[in-house]
């Protein structure tokens, strides 16, 4: 039977790997799988072709969750950011939120408590559903992709996990909760700032970004279990595919390393990209010039009450690929270009981003097998 069955929660742990006591409903789309993975290691012996017995390890366990990037669902960002900063509220009224990475502090840990009905799926027992928390999840990478046969941005966490504690019984119902909430759709590029029409790149067909926290679990001669966890330097990339027509928007750019009005490869003097923006917004931009005050990018973002906006900051740009006229269409590709950084702001009508009983996704009801 189909995943009809099993729902998942999380919440944000006050301290690594015990647990938490808030948990709150995922974004919409949401799949979550886990691995649970035992090092052992096989005793040999001279004399024998059969092994004498296996020592046991570390637990390794691993997790990837992907969902829809939702405006009103941007908690789990705050697994990822260390920062959540308040602007206050837009001139449309919603409230504004930037996230960014510190390097003063790391990422939170979170536990994720999955919930499955096995007695669906079984004719003769009973008392075998089960509910499972992972503890002690960190968050490795996030990607955000966005393509061009579809509107929604994706985005893939994946991490590992500490500890897995698991409780069987009878459940009448999963922890699934109706979706409420504004899907963030479409995604337009502007290389430098998005004010200036003319860095808009209409031609993209594919984007994506993605963040590396170089987190790894920490392990001692007492347990099996992690106790501990670091985070090291945060890799960030950007990688798109534009349909090929204007040598100013990439080729002239792998010249330089990013600067633009290039016509050759430079020795000395080479600089990333300074600024790009990814931009999404539920304003409609004017197509036709009925609304002269939604004429532009800028002034449909300006005039929207759910909006996102992907700051990066300085994009090196080291390699492109010519691709050689097969009858397919040209397009300049560009695959994990580093960046110095990456800050994303959204506009939104939810008032609390916390993982409190205030939360409207909060999990008033969670299920518990009999």
């Amino acid at each position: 039977m189909s995943s009809i069955r099993q729902s998942i929660i999380y919440g944000k742990e006050s301290a690594y790997g015990k647990g938490a006591s808030v948990f709150l409903h995922p974004p919409p789309g949401s799949f979550f799988t886990s691995t649970h993975s035992r090092q052992a290691t096989r005793i040999q012996s001279t004399g024998s072709k059969y092994w004498d017995a296996y020592a046991y390890g570390t637990l390794n366990g691993t997790w990837e969750w992907t969902f829809m990037l939702d405006y009103n669902y941007l908690e789990p960002l705050t697994l990822v950011f260390e920062s959540v900063k308040s602007n206050g509220t837009t001139a449309m009224g919603s409230n504004s939120y930037t996230f960014s990475k510190l390097n003063s502090s790391r990422i939170p840990s979170f536990c994720v408590r999955r919930a499955i009905i096995n007695t669906m799926a079984n004719s003769y027992d009973t008392d075998v559903d089960e509910v499972v928390e992972l503890r002690g999840c960190v968050c490795k990478t996030i990607t955000f992709a966005r393509s061009a046969g579809s509107s929604q941005v994706q985005v893939t966490m994946s991490g590992f996990y500490a500890d897995e504690y698991m409780v069987t019984g009878s459940l009448e119902a999963t922890d699934y909760s109706d979706y409420e909430g504004n899907l963030v759709e479409y995604a337009c590029l502007f290389i430098g700032a998005y004010t200036d029409e003319d860095n808009y790149v209409a031609n993209t067909e594919s984007l994506s970004i993605s963040i590396d926290n170089s987190a790894e679990a920490v392990f001692n001669t007492c347990t099996p279990f992690s106790k501990e966890y670091h985070e090291g330097i945060t890799n960030y990339t950007f990688s798109t595919t534009a349909y090929s027509n204007d040598p100013r928007h990439y080729k002239e750019r792998v010249y330089s390393g990013g600067k633009t009005q290039v016509l050759q490869p430079l020795s000395k003097g080479m600089a990333p990209v300074d600024l790009m923006h990814i931009l999404s917004y539920n304003a409609e931009l004017d197509r036709f010039g009925n609304d002269t005050s939604r004429d532009t990018h800028a002034e449909a973002y300006k005039a929207s009450t759910l909006s996102m906006d992907i700051e990066i900051t300085k994009c090196v740009i080291r390699s492109l690929q010519w691709q050689n006229g097969d009858g397919s269409k040209l397009q300049d590709s560009i695959s994990s270009a580093d960046c110095q950084q990456i800050t994303m702001t959204f506009a939104t009508t939810q008032s609390t981003l916390d993982f409190s009983t205030s939360n409207p996704h909060y999990v008033r009801d969670m299920v518990t097998p009999a």
